[in-house]
């Protein structure tokens, strides 16, 4: 067996030898090489050489120089062509020392030479020396194909930059999933000016911090995004490990890896935004929670009084005096109904997925709402004034006439004595259209205009008896349909509340 050793690992096989020479030199050769080292073929002639050299799969060609009936260094030079052969070492066999034969063996693609006479010590080191090489690079090659196949199947890249005396780096290797994550080659990006250009703007500060830390010898591990040749943003993680050389006083080198960790980010961006809404949802059920209690309790208590008294001094009271007592338990059940079909609408808002969205025919929403309200509008002798038309825009029909009805038994209530409401809208703008409706109440402070539509405020809770869930419904359903809520309003000037709607359906 031989044996042949490449860094600190050892490994025997045995070899396989092409000999093609002369007879005489075949024999010489086969009792040099006749032992279990060794696996001699003999090749007479030129096509049994190529036959055994593509079939055989050789350790080693031994090819001599006259004595066989074809030009050995053209048959040299053809086998080193030959895809299967290529990576065969051949040793031509020439007489003597002669620089011409020497030149012309090398010239034609042998591996080395060996002058004859033969000694058989010399040809055995020199075959052995020469196997040793060939194995060496049969596992290099191996090891280079199972980093190439590791380097392109995972999303890090590993990459090396020397550094000039003058603090320029010059891009000594990387690997290809480089170019896989950036789109880039390396005279793609020589030619946009280097690492720095795939930066992205609001990251080149991190990037000149890095570098200034991997100059000073620093090790460094930093994330930051870079825009692909696509234009997409992708985010890195890159630790670079800087080589200092002490007799320079500076860094040489800069070796490292850089992950991909776009998914990473866009998984910690999902989970701070869904938090975020967890912890807005916790405060608004919390606040719900209260609101729908304190606003429950007093149409409830209400109830319980009257019915009380009734109870008690049901034998003194006058018909006229049950009556009424009759007509307010109506009343704050009424009112009761009220708040729990608004919880009802807010939680159908909540957990609806989707609605139907189409064209709107917005006059005739809010006369539907006008007819709703048409008691309330005349026990207080109110002036409603609608315009003939208004911009067309989309939404859920349903929702948009609760937000109508919120916003003008607002505008009843809180208005003036007796009320003056008014609707109306302003061109689309930006593919939105913007609704309104004023009052000619008292107006809003700017504190009550800042908290209006915070969930569960309600305005002059003192002054007018009634539930704070009207606008926080408002303000849910408009956002649900892709638009926008406000206030306009001067205190003792009126208030004109808006709401925005898409012009158009987006797709």
């Amino acid at each position: 067996m031989i044996e042949y050793r490449t860094d600190t690992q050892e490994f025997q096989r045995s070899a396989t030898l092409i000999i093609a020479a002369e007879e005489r030199l075949r024999r010489q050769f086969i009792t040099i090489f006749n032992d279990t080292q060794f696996f001699v073929l003999e090749a007479p002639t030129l096509n049994e050489l190529q036959d055994l050299a593509r079939s055989a799969r050789p350790d080693l060609i031994l090819l001599a120089h006259g004595g066989v009936p074809f030009d050995s260094y053209a048959a040299c030079a053809a086998l080193h062509a030959e895809t299967e052969t290529h990576r065969v070492p051949i040793v031509l066999l020439i007489p003597g020392e002669d620089e011409v034969l020497i030149n012309r063996a090398l010239e034609s693609g042998a591996s080395d030479y060996i002058s004859y006479p033969i000694k058989s010590n010399v040809m055995r080191q020199r075959v052995r020396f020469l196997l040793r090489m060939r194995h060496m690079q049969a596992d290099l090659l191996e090891k280079e194909e199972r980093y190439r196949i590791i380097s392109t199947s995972i999303s890090d890249y590993a990459y090396a930059f020397g550094v000039e005396p003058d603090g320029t780096l010059v891009k000594l290797w990387s690997t290809q999933a480089f170019e896989t994550i950036t789109g880039y080659n390396e005279l793609d990006l020589d030619a946009r000016g280097g690492w720095i250009a795939l930066i992205h703007p609001d990251d080149i500060p991190i990037a000149i911090r890095r570098a200034e830390r991997l100059m000073r010898g620093e090790k460094d591990v930093s994330e930051f995004r870079i825009v692909t040749r696509s234009g997409e943003t992708r985010w890195l993680q890159d630790t670079g490990m800087p080589i200092w050389d002490e007799k320079q006083g500076r860094v040489t080198a800069i070796y490292g890896a850089a992950q991909d960790i776009t998914d990473r980010k866009r998984a910690e961006e999902m989970m701070r935004n869904q938090a975020e809404q967890l912890r807005l949802r916790n405060e608004e059920l919390d606040a719900f929670a209260h609101t729908v209690a304190h606003n429950l309790k007093n149409p409830i208590a209400g109830m319980m009084g009257t019915a009380s008294l009734a109870l008690n001094y049901y034998d003194r009271m006058t018909d006229a005096e049950r009556r009424d007592n009759l007509e307010a338990i109506i009343e704050g059940a009424y009112k009761a109904r009220d708040i729990i079909d608004s919880i009802l609408l807010l939680a159908g808002v909540n957990r609806r997925s989707t609605v139907e969205i189409g064209p709107l025919e917005m006059r005739e929403v809010i006369e539907s709402v006008c007819d709703r309200l048409q008691p309330m509008i005349h026990e207080m002798n109110a002036t409603i004034t609608v315009p003939d038309t208004l911009p067309a825009a989309v939404g859920y029909a349903p929702w948009v006439e609760e937000v109508w009805a919120n916003y003008l038994s607002n505008a009843l209530k809180y208005g003036g004595v007796p009320p003056v409401v008014e609707f109306g809208a302003d061109e689309p703008n930006e593919g939105q259209v913007r609704y309104w409706i004023t009052d000619n109440g008292p107006g809003l402070t700017d504190e009550e205009r800042a908290q209006v539509f915070t969930p569960f405020i309600r305005l002059n809770q003192v002054k007018v008896e009634g539930h704070g869930l009207g606008l926080s419904v408002v303000h849910r359903i408009v956002q649900r349909l892709g638009g926008t809520v406000g206030v306009d309003s001067l205190d003792g000037h009126g208030s004109r509340f808006w709401f925005t709607l898409p012009q158009q359906l987006r797709f």
